[in-house]
């Protein structure tokens, strides 16, 4: 509530206070005649399309007789907005009884008011009501009368039709076009009158429904006329909770008229009596004396055209908030006049110009090289303001035209400006400011600005800026479109610690150096994009997108390309986000740094992941990656290789080794066998491209974090080697191996593992290895083997020794071995072992494939071709429970042993054949099987079958003995 109406109230208040208080000068009354009539105070709320309003009103006697009252009626009515009206009344009312008319009684008024009103446009206007009533128990007749004063007020001007065209400059000052002329608008109170027919229905005890119908019409000779029906009922409640003479009324109204059409409202009204109780109160239709009189609810106003000024000096147009003259001032480097187009000025004379205030333009133009000085277009002269300031070029208009769009809505054209200008400095912005249309070069930041709010920069190419190109702080509100960035020394936006709103599109940024592109490093800020291309120079420390400690929002649409940057983008610990990049490329030395990241959600759904480790060795997930090739002794960098015995002793826990065949120079030599560290991966490039995915390694990240690696001399497979040592390679646990060759130095694995969880070996060649082609003992969890090869190994192809892992081998070949078991399983603890159907096991050598004290099935799903020239063909002792099981062909020739010996556990045979010369074609105890070969024989004397506590079927499709 403003302090007007508050200064109306405590009168009122005061007044209403003084005659509830029931003295006897205020209730004369006929000497000896007792008080019928007591004050009532009534308080109502009415609101409709346009405004609402509460009225405040007391009726009170003051001097009554039987039949006769005499009342005041004091009113306040609140209006949304801020207009308030106050009414003063005098009323006498008359009471007959049982005449033949209207029911036999009838009660006949008459009143006057004094109405003072203040309207929304702060004019304020008087006004007298007179009018006059009859009532019945069932009726209701009225008529008033309205007179305000005469004086019209002034509330606006604008301009009218005629004269040359749209604004245009008068020196710097913008004026409406020559020879217009101006429409001066007035708002006025009108005379009128309304009459008004009532009739009530009674519901049940104290209910009464009244109907109303009237007509009303207010009109002026220097206005339209206002006049038109009205209807509304009341639902009128009395007595309730047996308060004598309280009523509660609810209802509604609906008129229509030329100038507000057809409106309605609705009211809720409270009336009930105040002061001393009554020595004989009225009852019935007497109670109608102290009704409230019916009028319209306040003076009624109408604005309209007053006059229309002919063509003169044309108005000047001045800011709509502040009413400020707009000025436009025309700029370039070296100009000495008065800032008009054919004279123009250097930017400090426009800040020092008395003149220069809100809403008011700069116009760069290139009539003498790079306009040189910085612009602050929060400075302030005298009592003028600085918001909705602009700064503008012609852009790329080839014929150096220009549209300003002024802070009143008008717009103003300029032409022949010249060439795109170029200022050399800092422009700090103000609130509402907007720029566009030229480029900046800048020794420091070329755009700053400090808790600003509607700004909006569009057509701006910054080049050449030492720090920053844009800079805001604090909370802001901040449009940019079309800007782009060209050589940057530090961040090209910069957005970190602020708050706010913003919105970017159509974002460039080229020749980053060691800053960021989009820096929200410990923002709260809500950001929004459309297009978003960063180009790096590569340089160390440049990141594409910041957004450590960030926790505002950031939504990147049509999300561009991020390249050649250290860093794509950058989180840390502090991190607590929510980003949305789809559908963009991130070609970067770590396109995502995740390390350290446990809030947020960042999704990068659909984007394209390429990793230049020429920029960067770390992962982004918390190691590092390294390249290695024969002859290599630099950083371990695509282009710069380094060895293996460099990764054994430097490589942390994690990182990803690449073995690289450089071409002509060997193999890659590891002193004493390249040892790996938990979760590594040692990878080659035999199948191509590698590709590393750390996709699900963060849950806080969505999308497929798979990064493809280029061989760096396209030559393929690697091959490791090692000088000495026990294995070429030995693992760790977690490790993930693929994609190239290993040959042995001396008598060593090919692949040695021990006391390690879970590996994931694929497309390895082992080929005559100087003990076991892979050697694994004591391995627990999950190792699978695929893709993989291990021939002629001069110990055995393949050995488990201990252990539990759950082991399988895929499309893979085993072959042969020059003096050993082609594959020995032992003293295994429990587990499973697994050979897939495309897995070849063949030897020819000296000796088959041995299990012996074995825990957990042992499976082989492909054919098996065992031919040897010493001891058994398959050995397989001290099963236990195991279940050891060919499920395709297992065919043994033996040429000086046994074909088949087994103890314990259960064996399992598909199909097959057993071929033993000087031994036993198959001796079997304590067993349970199940064989079926296709032929069975022994020579030399020997048995075909030798079986003690056997159980089981063994079938023979054609035995020899």
């Amino acid at each position: 509530m403003n302090s007007e109406k508050a200064a109306l109230y405590i009168p009122a208040i005061f007044l209403m206070t003084l005659l509830f208080a029931g003295t006897p000068q205020v209730f004369a009354q006929e000497t000896g005649s007792a008080k019928k009539w007591g004050p009532k105070f009534s308080l109502e709320y009415r609101p409709d399309r346009s405004r609402s309003l509460a009225r405040f009103d007391a009726l009170v006697p003051l001097w009554q007789k039987t039949n006769a009252l005499v009342y005041s009626d004091l009113r306040y009515i609140d209006v949304s907005g801020t207009g308030f009206e106050g009414n003063l009344g005098l009323g006498y009312r008359k009471l007959q009884h049982n005449l033949p008319l209207f029911g036999g009684d009838w009660i006949w008024g008459a009143y006057g008011f004094f109405d003072r009103r203040k309207t929304s446009f702060e004019n304020y206007f008087s006004q007298w009501t007179l009018g006059t009533e009859l009532l019945t128990p069932n009726w209701s007749l009225r008529a008033n009368g309205y007179f305000p004063e005469t004086t019209g007020y002034i509330v606006g001007t604008r301009p009218g039709p005629g004269g040359g065209g749209g604004p245009t400059l008068s020196g710097t000052t913008v004026v409406a076009g020559a020879g217009s002329t101006t429409i001066v608008d007035k708002e006025w109170a009108l005379p009128g009158f309304d009459v008004e027919v009532g009739y009530g229905i009674k519901t049940i005890p104290d209910h009464v429904l009244w109907l109303y119908a009237g007509y009303f019409k207010f009109d002026r000779s220097e206005t339209a006329e206002i006049s038109g029906p009205r209807v509304r009922f009341e639902y009128r409640m009395q007595n309730l909770l047996d308060w004598k003479g309280s009523e509660i009324t609810f209802g509604a109204e609906i008129r229509d008229d030329d100038i507000g059409g057809t409106d309605g409202l609705v009211l809720a009204r409270l009336r009930i009596p105040i002061g001393k109780k009554l020595d004989a109160p009225a009852q019935g239709f007497e109670r109608k004396m102290t009704e409230f009189v019916q009028r319209d609810v306040d003076v009624v106003t109408l604005v309209d055209i007053a006059e229309t000024r002919g063509a003169g000096a044309p108005p000047i147009i001045v800011d709509p908030d502040t009413g400020e003259p707009l000025n436009v001032y025309i700029v370039n480097n070296d100009g000495t006049g008065d800032c008009t187009q054919n004279n123009p000025c250097r930017i400090s004379d426009v800040e020092a110009d008395s003149s220069y205030g809100t809403g008011d333009v700069i116009v760069l133009v290139d009539s003498s090289g790079n306009i040189v000085g910085d612009i602050d277009l929060t400075t302030t002269v005298g009592s003028l303001g600085s918001d909705r300031r602009q700064v503008v070029g012609v852009g790329n208009d080839p014929e150096g035209n220009i549209v300003l769009t002024l802070s009143s809505g008008d717009q103003l054209n300029l032409n022949g400006l010249g060439a795109r200008p170029t200022l050399e400095g800092t422009l700090t912005l103000a609130n509402e400011s907007q720029i566009r249309g030229f480029d900046i070069v800048s020794p420091g930041t070329a755009i700053t600005g400090n808790g600003v709010n509607g700004v909006q920069i569009r057509d701006i190419n910054v080049v050449n800026a030492q720090i920053n190109a844009l800079r805001i702080e604090g909370l802001a509100e901040v449009s940019v479109s079309d800007f782009s960035v060209q050589q940057v020394g530090g961040d090209a936006i910069d957005l970190s610690g602020t708050s706010g709103e913003f919105d970017f599109n159509m974002i460039d940024i080229s020749g980053l150096g060691n800053g960021t592109g989009l820096n929200l490093n410990g923002s709260s800020a809500n950001v929004g994009v459309n297009t978003l291309n960063i180009t790096g120079t590569g340089a160390e420390g440049s990141t594409g997108v910041d957004m450590g400690g960030a926790t505002g929002t950031l939504s990147v649409t049509n999300a561009g390309t991020i390249q050649n940057v250290v860093t794509g983008f950058d989180f840390d610990a502090n991190s607590n986000a929510t980003l949305n990049y789809q559908n963009g490329i991130i070609n970067a030395g770590i396109p995502v740094n995740t390390v350290g990241v446990i809030n947020g959600e960042y999704n990068f759904i659909d984007t394209t992941f390429i990793k230049d480790n020429n920029l960067s060795l770390q992962t982004g997930f918390g190691g590092n990656m390294y390249f290695v090739d024969a002859t290599g002794n630099g950083l371990g960098t695509p282009d710069n290789p380094t060895s293996a015995d460099f990764v054994e002793t430097n490589a942390t826990e994690g990182d990803i080794i690449f073995l690289v065949e450089e071409g002509g120079t060997g193999n890659i030599f590891a002193t004493e066998g390249l040892v790996l560290r938990n979760n590594q991966q040692l990878l080659g490039f035999a199948a191509g491209d590698a590709i590393v995915d750390f996709t699900g390694v963060n849950p806080q990240f969505q999308g497929r974090f798979a990064y493809t690696i280029s061989d760096p001399t396209g030559n393929g497979s690697a091959t490791l080697s090692n000088n000495g040592g026990a294995a070429a390679l030995l693992l760790a646990s977690d490790v993930q191996v693929r994609d190239f060759s290993i040959s042995t130095v001396g008598e060593s694995d090919g692949i040695f593992g021990e006391n390690f969880t879970n590996a994931n070996i694929q497309n390895i060649q082992v080929t005559n290895a100087g003990s076991h082609g892979i050697k694994l003992v004591g391995a627990t969890g999950s190792v699978r083997i695929s893709d993989s090869s291990f021939v002629n190994a001069f110990g055995e192809g393949l050995e488990i020794i201990g252990g539990d892992a759950e082991i399988r081998v895929e499309n893979s070949v085993i072959l042969d071995s020059q003096t050993n078991q082609l594959i020995d399983i032992a003293d295994t603890s429990g587990g499973s072992i697994r050979f897939d159907a495309a897995t070849t096991i063949s030897t020819s050598n000296i000796r088959g494939i041995r299990f012996t004290n074995i825990q957990g099935d042992l499976e082989f799903n492909g054919p098996v071709d065992i031919q040897v020239s010493s001891d058994a063909g398959v050995t397989a002792t001290g099963l236990g429970t195991s279940t050891v099981s060919f499920n395709d062909r297992l065919d043994i020739k033996t040429r000086s042993g046994s074909g088949l010996i087994v103890s314990g556990g259960i064996l399992n045979i598909a199909g097959g054949s057993i071929a033993a010369t000087g031994g036993t074609g198959i001796t079997a105890s304590n067993t349970t099987v199940d064989i079926i070969l296709d032929s069975l024989s022994a020579t030399d004397g020997t048995d075909g079958l030798n079986l003690t506590n056997v159980t089981g079927t063994i079938t023979i499709l054609d035995r020899t003995p």
